[in-house]
């Protein structure tokens, strides 16, 4: 049996934590409860147990912080 920890999000769930993740370092915003939950599994799993779901919302808060020729403000909306 296998015992690596599996963590799963859907696709909205990715987006809402990705779009907290901006909103706290843009807005000063609060941190919502599945955000915690997520960096709290983020720093406790081990490089061979962390996949897809965590990197789907990073790769989501990192195109997000970087410039785009297509938006005068520089953010890529999540929904692409």
């Amino acid at each position: 049996m296998d015992d690596k920890f599996r963590y799963r999000l859907s696709g909205n769930q990715k987006i809402e934590i990705a779009q907290n993740l901006i909103d706290i370092m843009e807005k000063g915003s609060g941190i919502t409860e599945r955000t915690i939950t997520f960096i709290d599994n983020w720093i406790r799993t081990g490089p061979a147990e962390k996949g897809k779901a965590f990197f789907d919302v990073w790769d989501k808060h990192r195109r997000n912080d970087l410039p785009s020729t297509e938006s005068a403000t520089g953010h890529i909306p999540l929904h692409q």
